[in-house]
């Protein structure tokens, strides 16, 4: 593995196991990249973010990955993952607390999982943080660091549609972009049971997906 040529910029977001820094000067063909510095003790969740990231498909799974190296940062030594940065991105978390969501997003997404179920993966940690926006709202999927890697397509009753959102006063909320329905799950703290309850999908006709 080569080692970083680049100089490693603003802190854009912290990590588990890193953080992810804008890179300063590159020849990379976006504007906007970025680097995942990953502490090497994370080199299998690592190896997994390069293989799936980096899948051509028709429709982009995710931020294009361009390398992958060695670098020496504040006197530790990090394995980075070079990709495209989303500037101004907003999660899915987001844009439902905006009361945003509507069915042309969710007929995305599902084309999304279903990119990644045809090509053997699952992601395993689909959250409302885990799809992000551009700012002309067309999806992403980031965070592959989970997955598994299947060597054949996932079969169809077994693929998880449902993304778990944090509804306005942080209760959850099960978005089904499938059948393009929305679950709040209540949970009584003084008989310890969970009810559901079904709410209505707001559609409303705000975005342009390109």
């Amino acid at each position: 593995m080569n080692n970083c040529n680049f100089k490693v910029g603003k802190k854009l977001q912290k990590t588990n196991d890193g953080g992810i820094y804008r890179i300063l000067n590159h020849d990379y063909p976006f504007k906007n990249i970025a680097v995942k510095l990953m502490d090497p003790k994370e080199n299998e969740n690592y190896r997994k973010e390069i293989d799936i990231t980096g899948l051509a498909t028709e429709i982009e799974i995710a931020p294009k990955v361009f390398d992958s190296c060695v670098i020496n940062f504040e006197g530790n030594e990090y394995y980075g993952l070079v990709f495209e940065y989303i500037d101004n991105a907003k999660s899915i978390n987001k844009i439902f607390q905006e009361n945003r969501i509507n069915l042309k997003n969710t007929e995305y997404i599902k084309q999304l999982l279903d990119v990644m179920y045809n090509n053997g993966i699952i992601h395993n940690d689909l959250h409302g943080e885990n799809i992000i926006f551009n700012s002309k709202y067309r999806p992403y999927i980031i965070d592959f660091g989970m997955s598994d890697l299947h060597n054949d397509v996932i079969p169809f009753d077994t693929r998880d549609y449902n993304i778990e959102l944090s509804g306005p006063n942080n209760e959850l909320i099960i978005l089904n972009v499938e059948n393009n329905t929305l679950t709040k799950i209540n949970y009584n703290f003084k008989t310890y049971k969970t009810t559901q309850e079904v709410i209505q999908l707001t559609i409303k006709k705000f975005f342009k997906i390109d």
